[in-house]
Formats: structure tokens, C-alpha cells, sequence
């Protein structure tokens, strides 16, 4: 295809863009096929060769999202007051044994395991307590502040796709699975050399006509940047 802008000669090629430049290298090249295991650790700033599935729920338990009190809904009243028992504390990590009756409440932690007979959470800022009863306001709704088992992330549903960039993000996330290791593509391998009898080697004077070797040092840096395996030669 030729142009003519009035300062390109005659038959000139139209020069090509970027964007049309990339993709004439992405057509050509071929996606490794390499992969290792790595621990999680060792994975920031790798890619995924193969998508991680969540091996459990993610909260494993149906839980409180707020710290306050555990208690059955139709316990609740939707025009008055209603006092419960606080017969336990649920804690966050450690949680009650026992069965939340009719009439009564446990205290719990951010995070704590619903106690069974439970199924809503009312926000200690919002309650009265006189001694070991709680008074709770009407006007509160059946699962009200509890995090579902399995609402951020179901067991059997992919946590990472393959093909993701492993950043900090993306760590946590594989770690709050319980995965020590991830599978991941092997680095791309690149090799660099410099050549050229005017180049002297950074720590010593220099020679009339030489210049230090600088590109090495930028390239490394670049490859560095790249998390890929490199060479250098002499």
C-alpha cells in the first residue's frame, strides 16, 4: 500500500502502527508450553498454567459479620423489644458447643461459626444488656449480618483462571485456599551477549576509544523486571 503525504517519495510503503506492528509478532510467536509446580511464595509474578480450583468453601462456615449476638429470628419481635438469655460467646477461631434455645442468645466475634439454632446476627451498638440478658430492638431481619459458607467462593468453582498474572492479590487468594503450590509456566528463557572491541567492563579506567558496557546492565534490569531466566556472555 503506498501514501502519499507529500514528503514521502513515490511507492513508499505505508509505515506500520504499533498496534499493527504487535500483533504481526504475536502471530508468529509460539505460547510456552513448559510448566513447574512452585510453592506460593516463589509464584509473585508468575503466570498460572493451569486454573486453581477452590478445594473448600470460602467462609467454610456460615458466620458472623459483625460482632454482636447470635439469635433465632422468631425469637424477634417486629413492633417491640425483646430480651434474651446470653447463655455463651462465640469467638472468632473458637466457637460455642451448644444450641441456641428459644429465648436465648450467644454473643459472637466478627468471623465466629453460627451456632446451631442461630440464623441472625443483631450488632451489639444497636442492643441494651442488663447483666446476662441482651434486649434487642424490633425491626431486625432473618439472616441479618451472617456471611454465608461458600459466599465469597464456592468449593468446585475456579478461584484463579490459567493464564492470570500472579500479584499479591492473587497469593492471598491461593493461600486462604490452604494451596502451598501452584502450577505455573516456566520462564521465558532469554540470552544477551555485547560485542564490540570498544567495550570495557564497568570497575576499571578506561582505554583511549572504549566506552562502558551500560546496555548489559539496562537490559538486565529489564529481564529482571520480566521474571524471566537469563544469560549473559562476555
Amino acid at each position: 500500500m503506498s501514501v502519499d503525504n507529500g514528503c514521502a517519495s513515490p511507492g513508499a510503503r505505508k509505515t506500520l502502527s504499533v498496534d499493527e506492528a504487535r500483533q504481526i509478532i504475536l502471530n508468529t510467536v509460539t505460547p510456552l508450553s513448559g510448566w513447574e509446580k512452585v510453592a506460593i511464595r516463589a509464584a509473585l509474578g508468575r503466570i498460572l498454567a493451569a486454573d486453581v480450583i477452590a478445594p473448600c468453601n470460602v467462609p467454610a462456615h456460615d458466620n458472623s459479620a459483625m460482632d454482636g449476638y447470635a439469635v433465632r429470628a422468631e425469637d424477634l419481635s417486629p413492633d417491640g423489644e425483646v430480651s434474651l438469655q446470653v447463655v455463651g460467646t462465640a469467638f472468632a477461631g473458637r466457637g460455642f458447643s451448644g444450641m441456641v434455645g428459644s429465648g436465648q442468645a450467644v454473643r459472637i466475634m466478627t468471623g465466629g461459626v453460627m451456632p446451631m439454632g442461630a440464623d441472625t446476627i443483631v450488632v451489639q451498638e444497636i442492643v441494651r444488656t442488663e447483666g446476662s440478658t441482651v434486649i434487642v430492638p424490633p425491626g431486625i431481619r432473618k439472616g441479618q449480618n451472617v456471611r454465608r459458607a461458600g459466599e465469597d467462593l464456592a468449593e468446585g468453582a475456579v478461584a484463579i483462571p490459567r493464564g492470570k498474572l500472579m500479584g499479591p492479590a492473587e497469593l492471598g487468594l491461593a493461600a486462604s485456599l490452604g494451596l502451598a503450590e501452584v502450577c505455573v509456566t516456566r520462564r521465558l528463557r532469554v540470552a544477551f551477549f555485547s560485542t564490540g572491541d570498544e567495550l570495557a567492563t564497568i570497575g576499571r579506567p578506561l582505554a583511549p576509544g572504549e566506552v562502558y558496557d551500560s546496555n548489559r546492565y539496562t537490559l538486565h534490569g529489564a529481564l529482571t523486571r520480566l521474571a524471566v531466566s537469563w544469560w549473559t556472555w562476555a
